[in-house]
């Protein structure tokens, strides 16, 4: 009998140290009935806070602030960069996207561009330019006369409203950056007062 006592003893210490070990305490667990300090919300070390989310029309204003600033900054310098001869930008609100479109065009020096525009003319020439791509000659010579009082500049504009040219690239100023036609600018006319005004196409 005293042997079965001595082993229920035996069993019931190992039982004891068998369930500690399964379940160790943790040197971070509070003691009970101890308060701690420790927020409850706290952030782990080193993880920034999450910042709020922001939607896209706000982006979409903040990134239209910034580029406001950055203009007004633009437009400053280009003031005192260029003084009389400063042109504001096109604002923002009227900006458009930007097209590509394929250009034919046709040149003229500031000597032509100094010419006078009669509408009546160029209609005449641009009647006459069509006649000829038509190749109906008959009514290229029945033309001939009214186009041919059209003078240089009147002839570039009806050659272009009568085929598919699109531009005109204009040289306004000669090699040393004079402007080369009588101009009523008065800025223009305070460069050019000594120098004179070459004479224009008739």
């Amino acid at each position: 009998m005293f042997k079965n006592v001595r082993h229920a003893i035996l069993l019931l210490i190992l039982t004891a140290v068998l369930t500690a070990c399964t379940n160790p305490a943790s040197a971070n667990s509070p003691i009970p009935g101890e308060e701690t300090n420790e927020p409850a919300n706290e952030t782990p070390q080193g993880e920034q806070p999450s910042q709020p989310e922001i939607s896209e029309e706000e982006k979409a204003a903040i990134e239209l602030e910034k580029k406001i600033a950055e203009r007004e900054e633009i437009e400053k310098t280009r003031k005192e960069e260029y003084k009389e001869f400063y042109v504001p930008l096109v604002p923002l609100s009227e900006q458009r996207e930007k097209k590509y479109v394929e250009v034919r065009a046709l040149y003229a020096t500031g000597h032509t561009a100094g010419n006078d525009l009669n509408k009546e003319n160029i209609d005449a020439y641009s009647e006459y330019v069509k006649a000829l791509q038509s190749n109906d000659k008959a009514l290229a010579s029945s033309l001939y006369a009214a186009a041919d009082k059209a003078n240089k500049f009147e002839r570039i504009v009806g050659i272009a409203d009568a085929t598919e040219i699109n531009g005109l690239v204009i040289n306004v100023k000669d090699d040393n950056g004079f402007i080369t036609y009588e101009s009523d600018v008065e800025i223009v006319q305070k460069m050019n007062q000594n120098t004179p005004i070459p004479t224009m196409d008739s």
